[in-house]
């Protein structure tokens, strides 16, 4: 437990830094994300991998290396995505993802006039927050912490939604109950342009590159596309 509370607190703290440098130009933004796990091997039905749909925001800085061509963007990000799943028994149901992420990309643009259109690439540090599965059912549900096997109910919760979920855990988790790895590594690439050299649109794409998953012989890399709009100071 030590081990990655130091961890997730060097993460954090390397956050910090790569948001601070002398000579940079600061700005914050925020978009929308589409993410889905590629799968090799047999995925228990029970996973329904189905895509997740959500948002990120953040600050940012852009460092220019040759002014208006060459630059380098880094900054720290929070991004939030969910996805609805079919009802268990009678139960709705869905899962909802929280992640940090450290993007460290390359530009290299052509400025043209006011607006300057670049091409962007590198990789981007991701620390998963929390993945919960949740079923509820008026004032009752039951709650699957994903990274650390925890099932946390309130209410009144059907034994038979109980016994349901423990039997789903025995081929979609480990032998803890936990099915997903907090840690990855994103290398993405994309477009965007930028008005008057402060507001900026992007579009990108980034694969994931370290297996999620802990089932055994199951392999999960997250993929993610997203669209966002920046502003510099």
């Amino acid at each position: 437990m030590r081990k990655k509370w130091c961890m997730a607190l060097g993460f954090i703290a390397l956050c910090l830094a790569a948001t601070v440098t002398a000579n940079a130009q600061i700005g914050i933004h925020a978009g929308y994300v589409h993410s889905k796990y590629a799968v090799e091997g047999t995925l228990p039905s029970f996973m329904q991998n189905k895509p997740y749909d959500g948002f990120e925001a953040g600050i940012d800085n852009r460092t220019d290396i040759i002014g208006g061509i060459l630059a380098v963007r880094y900054g720290l990000t929070y991004t939030y995505v969910e996805q609805d799943l079919l009802p268990v028994l009678n139960y709705d149901a869905k899962r909802a993802g929280h992640y940090l992420d450290i993007p460290v990309h390359l530009q290299a643009g052509v400025p043209l006039g006011i607006v300057r259109i670049y091409a962007f690439g590198g990789p981007k540090f991701v620390m998963g927050l929390s993945s919960r599965t949740i079923y509820t059912n008026g004032e009752s549900s039951l709650v699957w912490r994903m990274y650390n096997g925890d099932l946390v109910s309130s209410g009144n919760v059907d034994n038979a939604l109980d016994a349901n979920v423990d039997n789903a855990l025995a081929t979609c988790a480990d032998s803890e109950g936990k099915a997903y790895k907090r840690f990855d590594i994103q290398l993405g690439v994309g477009v965007g342009v930028e008005l008057f050299g402060i507001l900026n649109v992007t579009a990108g794409y980034d694969w994931g590159l370290f297996n999620q998953s802990k089932i055994d012989d199951v392999e999960l890399k997250r993929n993610q596309f997203n669209v966002g709009v920046g502003i510099a100071f």
